[in-house]
């Protein structure tokens, strides 16, 4: 049962909870999310009605909301931890289980200093993706004012270029405003790629809002030449509206846990269906080896928003750099929040383009290896994942069970995925992307 909107969300410190955590008001739940020096470890949904809670009965519920992710936390020492050995649930160096309480804290404390102390001499260039939203683009713009005070090369990629977006960009001072009249978030990316000077480019979506200090643990992340992706973490903004909440509990983001983790050929190759690049995080998070993306051809500009559905862009892009051997990494420490759609309307619009977009993408990737787990992740897995939501409609419909969210949005699922189904002959075709910014050197 997922309570309706308003929810508030709450931050706690695990490290600093306070004695008495009051009830918020105007709100039917509370999504807390944990934090131990500055690190995220998890979350818990409380309705309004279990507050006020004291601190020795909400660290118990904290402790039990994060304990199944400490055995994987803690065998990543100062590394990144195999994805292989979380997705296939292999046994971990140690059984925490018998380790004490404290000394759990002392090394998940120990391995967050390191984490956090690490600089890399990387430089970096900011990305904006916009196209008609002067609102977003300026809170976005406002949450960076500290990278742009610090002389960072930021742009903005206009994809519905107006005098209104340029005049946006013109109030925050250093920032690079670029026209790119052609459709498609996949096109703005592209056009990313080719005028940053920097070695890495970090693309932040206009509807997020970095946390100071996010870039840092996305650069550090590079740390050998193999590594072409890293995304961090999307954490929620608000959810006050049903839309929010639906969005939150519905859809998501991919990758989103506590566990600094690597994916390689090995990832690759463990699957029984189509690799789960989608595991690897979130486009509106993500920070791409530039030299590393020229040579692969950038995006498909066939995909994504604008173009074939509302996702799949990046996913696919993360596929072709495992396939061509480089690594993939995922450091929650990197944090931004995301503003979720509002009101149903864009949700819907967008829950038919995620769809859309998966299904495409794995006709695309299917093209370019001829690997068939992505066609039984087509014809498969994802209707039987699909039958399963509507099964679970229909269950809301004649038992009554709260299972709003779900079945408002199961029928745009189905009506994504059928339109998906009409770009199968992409697979058929190699993606045309070898080449597409290739002209583009380093300047």
């Amino acid at each position: 049962m997922i309570p309706k909107a308003p929810w508030k969300i709450m931050n706690v410190s695990l490290d600093a909870a306070p004695d008495m955590i009051d009830r918020p008001d105007a709100c039917r739940a509370v999504l807390v999310l944990l934090w131990f020096k500055g690190a995220y470890l998890g979350r818990l949904e409380l309705s309004a009605g279990e507050f006020p809670l004291h601190r020795r009965e909400f660290l118990k519920l904290a402790v039990q909301a994060v304990q199944p992710a400490l055995p994987a936390l803690v065998s990543s020492g100062e590394t990144y931890l195999s994805a292989v050995s979380v997705h296939a649930a292999r046994t971990f160096p140690e059984d925490i289980r018998s380790v004490s309480t404290n000394d759990v804290s002392q090394r998940i404390e120990r391995m967050m200093d390191w984490r956090t102390a690490r600089r890399s001499n990387l430089s970096a260039t900011i990305a904006i993706c916009t196209a008609n939203r002067p609102g977003p683009l300026r809170a976005c713009l406002k949450s960076l004012e500290a990278e742009i005070d610090a002389g960072r090369e930021i742009l903005v990629i206009d994809n519905a270029p107006s005098p209104r977006t340029q005049a946006i960009v013109a109030e925050f001072g250093g920032t690079r405003y670029v026209p790119e009249p052609k459709r498609g978030l996949s096109n703005a990316r592209n056009t990313a790629l080719a005028e940053a000077t920097a070695e890495i480019v970090v693309f932040v979506d206009d509807d997020v809002r970095p946390e100071p200090g996010w870039i840092d643990p996305l650069l550090a992340a590079f740390e050998t030449d193999r590594v072409a992706v890293v995304c961090g973490l999307v954490l929620p903004l608000k959810l006050e509206t049903d839309a929010q909440v639906g969005f939150e509990f519905c859809f998501g983001f991919g990758g989103m846990g506590v566990v600094p983790l690597r994916f390689d050929r090995e990832f690759c190759h463990f699957a029984r269906t189509a690799i789960p690049v989608w595991d690897i995080g979130a486009g509106a998070n993500m920070a791409i080896r530039r030299s590393t993306a020229l040579k692969l051809g950038g995006f498909d500009e066939r995909i994504g928003p604008g173009a074939a559905g509302g996702c799949g862009d990046d996913s696919e892009f993360w596929y072709r750099a495992l396939s061509s051997g480089h690594e993939a990494r995922y450091e929650p420490l990197s944090v931004v929040r995301h503003v979720h759609r509002a009101d149903w309307k864009d949700l819907r619009q967008q829950a038919r383009g995620y769809f859309k977009g998966h299904l495409v993408a794995l006709f695309a990737q299917f093209a370019y290896d001829r690997d068939w787990r992505n066609l039984r992740q087509a014809f498969f897995d994802l209707p039987k994942w699909i039958i399963g939501r509507l099964i679970s409609r229909a269950l809301w419909r004649y038992t009554g069970e709260d299972m709003f969210h779900y079945a408002v949005l199961s029928g745009d699922v189905v009506r994504g995925y059928l339109s998906g189904l009409t770009y199968l002959g992409w697979a058929l075709v190699r993606p045309p992307t070898q080449g597409r910014v290739t002209q583009n050197e380093p300047r």
